[in-house]
């Protein structure tokens, strides 16, 4: 799932065409508002298995080898000048 586009949809009239939104789900993620708020996102199954096998760490949970890596990562060459 490539496109930034998402489709704003309340519950209401999703309910009313559930399987209309759930087609369009395959191509970009669905907002579900109710009460005029966010609430739920109907996406693709592979959109969920994406972002699933994302990890994310808060800066005191980072495991060991990553802040090892991070703090051993060095600037590749044809990008020093771009730190100035």
């Amino acid at each position: 799932m490539s496109s930034d586009k998402t489709t704003s949809v309340s519950a209401a009239e999703l309910e009313k065409r559930f399987e209309y939104y759930q087609h369009k789900a395959a191509n970009e993620p669905i907002l579900i508002v109710r009460n005029g708020r966010p609430e739920t996102v109907l996406l693709s199954y592979e959109e969920f298995v994406r972002l699933r096998g994302r990890q994310a760490y808060s800066i005191d949970d980072l495991p060991a080898h990553l802040v090892t890596a991070i703090l051993d990562a060095k600037v590749p060459d044809e990008l020093e000048d771009a730190k100035s």
